[in-house]
Parts: C-alpha cells; structure tokens; sequence
C-alpha cells in the first residue's frame, strides 16, 4: 500500500514576471487565505511557505495586525517556514552567500516559532556539488529538489565534494506535480491514480509526495473533502494531508528497515536538463548584474567583515586598557585621541547581508525577469556598497591608529596598503592623496628607504568658496576654528598676502585625517592679528582642497591578512619609472617581447610569430 503524503504549500518567487510590489499583494492575499482555513478547517492540517523566511518580513509590512496569528500556526507546526532567506542560484552566489542565506532564514524562521530544518530547493536552476556538505553543517540531513538529475528513483543519498551524504527526494515529477488536479472528485480521483502510476515505478519506499501547489498559488479549501473521497476510489492507497518533515521520518522509518544502504549515490554538480530544463543562458544575461555581485560580495566578505573584526578586536584591547581609568582620563588618552574605541559594526553588515541576499533568488540573480524586476535591484547594491563602504572607512580608522606611520628620515606622507586575501600578494596599488604644499615635488620610499617607481595618473584641487569678507565675517566664520574643523573641512594650512587695506587669505582644507596643531595655532594668531588690525577693510578669502594627486605604484609582498607602509617624501631627485635608472627591463617568451621605454613608461610589443612591431 502507498502512503501519499499531499503538501500544501505555494512556490513563492518574490519578483519575476511582475514586479515585487504586485506580487507581495498576491503574497498576502495568499497567507490571509491560508490562515482563514487552517482557523476554520481541523482537517486542513498545514501550509508550507516554499521554504523561504523572507515571506515572513515581506507580510509583516503589509499585514501586521495579522502577524501573532501567523506566528501561532508556525509555533504550532502547521506553518512551515525555512530553511531559507530565499532560494537562491546556487552557480552565481558564492559559497558564503549561500551560508549566510541560510544563517538568515533559519533565524528568522525560529523567531517566529520554528523553522523547518529541510534542505527544500525545488527551483535553482541545478545544485552545486557541496551543497550537502552546506546542509550538513547547519544540522540538516535531508534535501528535496527538482531540477539536475534524469531517470534516478525518487530517493537517493547526495554525496557532497567532501563525501558527506543527505538522504534526498528528487521531485521527478516537480515540486507542482499535484497543482493540476481539478476541483471535480471524480476527475480529482483519476488525476491523483495517474499521479500515483507516474511516481510508484520510481519510488524506493511507499511513501509518495504529491505536491498541491505551484508558483503563487492559493490553498483549496476543500482539499481535505477530495482527499477522503479520492482514497475511497483508488485501491490500495492511504491520502494523508502532511507536511516534508512529516514525509521525511516516513521514508527515514521504512529505509531503517530495509535498504538505507541500498540508495542509489549522486554526486558532483547536478546539471542533467532531461526532465526540467536549467535555463543555462542566465549564467551570463544582464552581465551588470553578475559584476555587481561579485563587487558587493567581495566588499562585504574580503573587506568590510574581515577589517570591522580586527578593528573591534582592537577597540576590545583599548577598552580593557583604559577601563581603570574615569571617563574624563579615558576621553583624554591618547587610544581616545586615536580614535581606535569602534562601535559594534555587526548591525550594518547584517543590514547588508540583508540587501544583498535580497538580490539572489534565482529569478533575480539569474536576470530573467521584467525589466523592472531588475531595475529595483540596483537600489539593493547600492546600499551594500554604501554600508560596506562606511563600514571599511570605519573600520581602517582604529586599524590605521594603532600602526606606527612615522616615515623613517623627513616628514612624509604615509600610505598604507592592506591585503585581505589569505597569501601574500605583490600587486599595483593605486591612491590618492592629499599632498601638502611641501611635496609639490614628491619620491615614494618603502620602510628601508629604498625608492620605488611611481606613477602620477592626474592631480587637481577643488574650490570650495571664494567670498569677500569683512573682520566681522571672519570672526563670525572662524569663531569655531579651535577644533581644527571649518563646515566639516579639516584645517591644514594658511597663506596670508597683505595688500594695502586689503589681506589675501588662502586656506587649504582637506576632508580626512586631523589638523597639524602647530600650524593651526600659528595660522590661527595670524589671523587673529589682521582681524584685530583696523586698517584692513577686507579679506580676500579662498578655501581649497589640498592637491589630491592620483598615484599607482606596485606593492610588493604584502603579507596575507596585513599590510605595508609606504611614504611620500620631498623628492631629491626625479623618481625613475623603472627600477634602477637607465636600465631596461624586457619581458620575453616563445611568443612575445616587450620593451618598456623607460623616458615615458611606453611598451614596444614584438609578435614573434609574426614580426608584427607594436
């Protein structure tokens, strides 16, 4: 006798062929429905939310009077939620991504009561070959999927790259095979026998899945009716209404009896189109898309999260070092001065994880829905790099702090380079920095003083105001100039040139680091002198940016998870563009030869093949 275990449930796409506004309104339409019946029919045993949590925040926004009731039902079992964020593509997010997924749902799942703890991924368009090993690692044993494999039995062990195994359903006939069925009994009966004969050939166990739902689809509320009719008509057959982790101890039970180790093994990447194509085209369609994911994705997981770490490690470090003191010697350390004490970063990448993972679901990632599906997601990068950014800025601040950028001879400008990869790296580095009037002419050294190559890619400054003023004007204007700040601008240098009843006042500003106090205060009483000086009438006032030059230079072995220290010094002589000066360095094999010019930093490019000469 089979056991055909009917799940209701809704495959949930958030936005594809309409936007995800029009959907959450079916979404709710969806839910409020459900609810109505599991509250009005004891027979309509449970509702299962595709397997995804992010339907849970989307319905919160647009129903959250209804939200304790809902909560109820999932506490209860009867709705089922998790264990996803959303179902994403497995091929074009990364391994971190998918794990981060995951570490969302499920704990968002548990805020509401609980989360249903199957591998459940009857969309993506196949599955990579460690995703049992992913499941695995959260505790979860059993995956169900449609899409990447042939003729194999419903029931089998996937084997991950590493040799870890989950028992699997494969839904061979779809994770909408029962959505078809008609509200007519007689022909709902002939449909669930034709179900049965398609999936029985098949099936390792007696267990059966009929799935009773498809994309966006709304419960029946008179499923249970045809379900008692239906198992009077067939032979041979009990219809349960259950739910996947119901289904899964069944299959579990009947295995442990006879055959766990008979299961056929699958592994590798499940890429196998014969029963449900995989739409192998979206790998590469609206490319921006595929670029700004991986931009966001290594902003958050090589910069931001690895650099706000270090820096709160050594925010904990000061914090302990200065704990004895009272809050007015703790404000007044140097630590406190270098401002190396770092909020708790945590909430701005979970907020970012948030926006990014909202871009992943297959039929957002993957580019194949309406235009404006697509164009709602370059908002959601945007605010991951947005929140990644000023949480690297934040981040590099403390780290910067606590590194000694004392240059080893003359006063310079200290230029860090950071690499966050796992090796060391040697690679062009490229910066801009805000040159003081005194490097005008400028050499790059490293920590031994040695110089380096360097190339300018451009310089300029930016005007910020130009105004005529009077003494009181300026007092009024730089009446709070002791902070070193003027309307946010960092103050760095003063050039006073007296022209008979008038004084030229040029101000360099600058939007980062901390004012030089020895200039600021000689700068300051200046100023303060020809305020005071009756005889002038008026200031001619200019405030700029320092030069911001734009510099490459090449960065070699910088260590894995560090960085190196380089300085911009007054220059003694012309800095060479190759390593030692006059010497010309060739690049050969079989194919090429190339020939740098060491007067302009030109390459002449020999095909040998050919004996083309570019």
């Amino acid at each position: 006798m089979h056991t055909l275990h009917f799940i209701s449930h809704t495959h949930w796409d958030r936005e594809w062929h309409e936007p995800f506004q029009i959907f959450r309104i079916r979404l709710a339409q969806t839910i409020n429905k459900a609810l109505e019946i599991l509250a009005t029919d004891p027979d309509y045993k449970y509702f299962m939310l595709d397997g995804q949590t992010i339907v849970l925040e989307d319905y919160a926004e647009i129903a959250p009077e209804r939200m304790n009731e809902l909560s109820e039902y999932i506490e209860q079992g009867r709705v089922l939620v998790g264990p996803w964020y959303v179902l994403p593509d497995e091929f074009l997010v990364s391994g971190e991504a998918i794990i981060r997924n995951l570490q969302r749902g499920i704990r968002i799942a548990n805020s509401f009561g609980k989360s249903m703890m199957i591998g459940y991924i009857p969309d993506p368009f196949g599955h990579i070959s460690q995703m049992p090993q992913i499941l695995a690692g959260f505790g979860i044993s059993v995956a169900m999927f449609r899409r990447g494999l042939a003729d194999e039995p419903t029931e089998l062990w996937w084997v991950g790259a590493d040799g870890t195994r989950v028992l699997t359903t494969y839904l061979r006939d779809g994770y909408d095979n029962a959505a078809w069925l008609v509200h007519e009994p007689e022909r709902f009966s002939e449909g669930v026998q034709r179900l049965v004969n398609s999936l029985a050939p098949h099936a390792v166990t007696e267990n059966l899945l009929m799935m009773h739902g498809t994309d966006h689809m709304q419960p029946w509320d008179n499923l249970p009716k045809l379900m008692r009719l239906a198992e009077e008509k067939i032979s041979d057959v009990r219809i349960i209404h259950s739910n996947l982790p119901e289904y899964a101890q069944a299959v579990e039970n009947y295995l442990m009896q006879d055959g766990m180790e008979k299961l056929m093994l699958v592994k590798g990447e499940l890429r196998n189109p014969k029963r449900h194509h995989l739409l192998p085209g979206v790998t590469s369609t609206r490319m921006w898309i595929k670029q700004r994911n991986a931009r966001a994705q290594n902003l958050l997981e090589q910069w931001a999260e690895p650099l706000a770490a270090i820096a709160m490690n050594l925010s904990s470090v000061t914090l302990s070092e200065t704990k004895g003191l009272d809050s007015t010697a703790r404000d007044s350390s140097p630590m406190a001065q270098n401002d190396r004490v770092v909020r708790d970063l945590r909430p701005e990448l979970r907020l970012a994880w948030k926006y990014l993972l909202q871009n992943h679901p297959h039929d957002s990632i993957c580019g194949c829905s309406v235009d404006q599906v697509h164009d709602e997601m370059a908002p959601r990068f945007d605010a991951v790099e947005q929140i990644g950014g000023d949480v690297v800025k934040h981040a590099l601040t403390p780290i910067v702090g606590a590194i000694d950028t004392q240059a080893p001879s003359v006063p310079s400008v200290p230029i860090l380079v950071f690499n966050p990869a796992p090796g060391p790296r040697s690679d062009a580095a490229t910066v801009q920095v805000d040159l003081p009037g005194a490097l005008e002419s400028y050499e790059l050294i490293d920590a031994n003083g040695v110089r380096l190559p360097v190339i300018e890619l451009g310089r300029h400054l930016d005007e910020i105001f130009k105004v005529s003023a009077t003494a009181d004007d300026l007092r009024w204007m730089f009446g709070a100039a002791q902070s070193g700040q003027v309307d946010g601008y960092i103050l760095r240098e003063f050039a006073f040139r007296p022209e008979g009843e008038r004084v030229h006042l040029d101000i360099t500003v600058s939007n980062q680091g901390e004012a030089n106090a020895t200039l600021l205060d000689a700068g300051l009483a200046q100023l303060a002198e020809y305020i005071a000086n009756p005889e002038i009438k008026k200031f001619d006032v200019r405030m700029h940016s320092t030069i911001k030059v734009d510099l490459t230079f090449f960065a070699r072995e910088v260590p894995a998870y560090g960085y190196k220290t380089f300085w911009l010094r007054a220059a003694s002589a012309p800095t060479p563009l190759l390593a030692e000066e006059g010497k010309v360095v060739v690049f050969e094999n079989e194919f090429f030869r190339v020939e740098p010019n060491p007067s302009d930093g030109t390459l002449t490019i020999t095909d040998k093949l050919s004996g083309a000469v570019f």
